[in-house]
């Protein structure tokens, strides 16, 4: 079986849970939920295919902004890869500074903008 239909289509899952969750006043379970040990840090949960994934994140850096820090998938309450809380938390530091983010989905509405109508 070829994986890149599959890779897309669990791409396109997380795209409609984060899409889904623009539009809600707060972020809660069991979609998101806090990260047990870390007080600013939260998962978003998306399931596809029998895979847990997690897209760690957190609040900020503007009012009603939440920022993805990294993503990982969840296996025998496991995180993979095994450094991504402590990345996600290096990364809390960085998103103050506004040159190092971007809007998740920026490149899908470039592309659509640069596209001639009827294609």
């Amino acid at each position: 079986m070829d994986r890149f239909p599959r890779r897309k289509a669990c791409r396109i899952k997380i795209d409609v849970r984060l899409r889904d969750l623009e539009n809600v006043e707060q972020l809660r379970y069991p979609y998101v939920e806090k990260w047990v040990g870390e007080p600013d840090l939260y998962e978003v949960r998306v399931v596809f295919a029998g895979v847990q994934y997690r897209l760690l994140g957190c609040y900020g850096p503007g009012r009603k902004e939440f920022s993805l820090l990294v993503g990982a998938t969840m296996r025998d309450d496991k995180l993979e890869p095994r450094n991504a809380v402590t990345t996600a938390k290096d990364r809390m530091t960085l998103i103050g500074d506004r040159r190092r983010t971007c809007e998740h989905f920026e490149q899908e509405q470039k592309t659509n903008a640069q596209r001639p109508e009827g294609s």
